[in-house]
């Protein structure tokens, strides 16, 4: 937050437009990166304090013009991107269907199993059929 709050000082006096198209640049960088499943609140946070940072740097810009509220919801609506989940989780992402086949990794046809919860079914494992259906499990030898 500090680096974006120097740069935006540095900014300060440039065209809105050329500081918007820079924030948005920055903003989609770090939606590329962060924008995974389950990130959303963190993201939102995170915009929201640029959007304080760069409200407050407009205001610093002249004592006498005055930027209305409406004025900076454009500006917002104009230069930030949407906030939306960019990385699903891997169920969703290695779960597609090809010709009517589930997909599955590996050179040799290799299984590579994918929880995202106790409830989902990974690629290629049979269905659970409860708690009796597995092998109990094999005591030390020693």
């Amino acid at each position: 937050m500090q680096a974006i709050k120097i740069e935006l000082r540095k900014k300060m006096h440039d065209p809105i437009a050329k500081t918007g198209v820079w924030m948005k640049q920055m903003l989609q960088g770090h939606l590329n990166y962060f924008a995974v499943s389950g990130n959303h609140p963190s993201l939102w946070w995170f915009f929201n304090k640029v959007k304080r940072l760069w409200l407050a740097s407009l205001k610093r810009r002249s004592q006498t013009a005055r930027l209305t509220w409406e004025r900076f919801i454009r500006l917002v609506a104009r230069f930030f991107p949407p906030i939306r989940t960019l990385h699903p989780l891997p169920c969703h992402r290695f779960d597609a269907k090809t010709r009517g086949r589930r997909s599955y990794a590996g050179a040799a046809g290799g299984v590579i199993p994918v929880r995202c919860n106790p409830h989902h079914q990974g690629i290629g494992e049979p269905p659970d059929d409860g708690p009796h259906s597995k092998q109990p499990a094999r005591r030390n030898a020693w």
